[in-house]
């Protein structure tokens, strides 16, 4: 994980390693998304690895000269649960030399921050499918990701450093409509804002959700985070409209938020060890 200012690693930080320790046992990496196996599109030039990352939100490619070697193996074992990825393999000097790739490599690529995550594999004994999973849960991150523990390393780690959060019990249907403008959003602030769900009804994410002195009684609410500067805000409107969210996101982009709050110290969590 790249270095943080300290504030970060006493704010939302400190969250994610406390809520990971209560929740990370529930999310094996047999827990891969049902329906049919998926096999990886065999890439045999450059053209067909660029129309791959270009046509997927989030695009995963394993980079191998030999497809009998362990970590190829792993690779195939994870991806085959990734039904809604673009997942590419290819063992093509000349795909290989384009991405500058000199060992084993699994690569991520997602269209939400153009960002490219390289994981390169020079021990295949240092490799293994838990591993390889997490790689993937980690940086799966989308136009709206849902916060878990995993996901949440990946929105730390983004060049985007504004957050949108959406705080709903998402089960219940009179909070549909806003889930559906809080997409709409994440369509208009592409590139901006990261777009999160946080689902209360989830194990943990209720300590997200105290985090921002949001309350069950305001639901669904809408909360927006700097990640360098720990500013935040709720939004003050029960409105969850389209437009709402991105003047609201907007408006705090350009510093004329009405209600910017630091994380005084009395709200600060702990530090503690990575």
């Amino acid at each position: 994980m790249r270095p943080r200012t300290e504030g970060l690693l006493s704010g939302l930080l400190m969250l994610l390693l406390a809520t990971t320790r209560a929740t990370e046992s529930d999310q094996g990496a047999g827990s891969g998304e049902a329906g049919a196996e998926k096999k990886p599109v065999f890439l045999e030039d450059v053209t067909a690895a660029q129309a791959l990352i270009d046509s997927s939100e989030i695009a995963v490619i394993g980079f191998f000269n030999d497809l009998d070697a362990s970590e190829a193996k792993d690779y195939l074992s994870v991806v085959k649960d990734l039904s809604d990825w673009g997942c590419g393999l290819s063992t093509s000097s000349e795909v290989l030399k384009h991405f500058n790739i000199n060992c084993s490599t699994v690569a991520l690529f997602r269209q939400v921050d153009n960002r490219r995550d390289f994981m390169e594999i020079k021990d295949s004994k240092e490799i293994d499918t838990t591993k390889l999973f997490r790689f993937f849960k980690i940086n799966e991150i989308r136009l709206v990701t849902e916060y878990n523990p995993m996901s949440a390393i990946g929105l730390f780690n983004s060049s985007v450093q504004v957050h949108l959060l959406l705080f709903l019990d998402k089960p219940s249907q009179t909070q549909q409509d806003a889930l559906k403008s809080f997409r709409e959003a994440a369509e208009q602030l592409r590139g901006k804002v990261l777009c999160v769900l946080v689902d209360i009804t989830v194990k943990g994410n209720q300590r997200v959700m105290a985090y921002f002195h949001v309350t069950r009684a305001q639901l669904p609410a809408a909360a927006i985070f700097h990640v360098e500067t720990e500013k935040k805000e709720v939004m003050d409107s029960r409105e969850m409209s389209t437009e709402r969210l991105v003047e609201f996101s907007l408006r705090f982009l350009d510093g004329k938020s009405s209600k910017e709050e630091s994380v005084d110290s009395d709200n600060k969590i702990p530090k503690t060890e990575l």
